[in-house]
């Protein structure tokens, strides 16, 4: 068998809703407007908070990639409303820094 590539994506489930949270208000959005192909294009950041920079204090390292989201479908519970969601990378990967009390992310130069 030869392998050349993978779909790269992540299944966010169960997702419970903080109503408010921008988390939320994005996926609501996408399922309001019945949002399709360019409207679920986003950027996701993958932050390893196991991997503080030895420099700047706060900040972590970090991945930002392309993707779009696909909400899976919608419920409610006693308590709670839920969204589970999957990410589907779509490329341009880039490492850097996260800063944790800015919510910030800053792209580093590649080691050469």
């Amino acid at each position: 068998m030869y392998v050349d590539g993978y779909e790269k994506s992540a299944s966010v489930e169960p997702y419970v809703a903080e109503i408010g949270e921008p988390l939320y208000q994005r996926l609501q959005k996408i399922v309001d407007e019945e949002q399709i192909l360019d409207d679920l294009a986003t950027t996701v950041v993958e932050v390893r908070l196991w991997e503080e920079d030895t420099v700047k204090k706060g900040s972590f390292t970090a991945y930002r990639e392309n993707a779009v989201i696909a909400v899976q479908s919608t419920g409610v519970g006693e308590d709670n409303l839920t969204f589970p969601f999957e990410i589907h990378y779509t490329g341009g990967r880039v490492k850097g820094l996260f800063d944790i009390s800015t919510k910030t992310f800053t792209a580093v130069a590649p080691t050469p």
